[in-house]
């Protein structure tokens, strides 16, 4: 299911184009899931403030809970003093491949997330 943010629908889109499989959330912290590349996504297209500092602490203590490294996907700047990874909607829109997903987000051989903190 696809969820209904449309930044969220289109990394959704866009992860299922390069073969990614894809879960959408419409109730949750997190938007999208790349089951994939074992990744969760949060989107955030408003710019900063309480709603996105909330809705990434929120995805921050799922990530704890499920031991699972959120990814933050905006055209803007992270909130102040989030410890998340960063992808810009402009990276979204260029990717091409599943390798180019796991470049970007900077995956190791393992599949684990690192040093990718903007």
């Amino acid at each position: 299911k696809a969820p209904s943010d449309p930044l969220a629908r289109q990394l959704h889109w866009k992860l299922k184009e390069i073969g990614c499989k894809a879960m959408g959330f419409d109730y949750a912290p997190i938007d999208v899931h790349a089951r994939t590349v074992g990744v969760s996504f949060l989107t955030n297209e408003k710019g900063p403030g309480k709603d996105l500092d909330s809705r990434v602490e929120s995805a921050l203590e799922l990530a704890k809970l499920l031991d699972m490294v959120p990814v933050l996907v905006t055209g803007d700047s992270k909130p102040d003093g989030a410890d998340i990874y960063v992808l810009r909607t402009a990276e979204v829109k260029q990717l091409k491949s599943i390798k180019d997903l796991e470049r970007m987000l900077g995956l190791d051989e393992k599949g684990y997330l690192k040093g990718r903190v903007d």
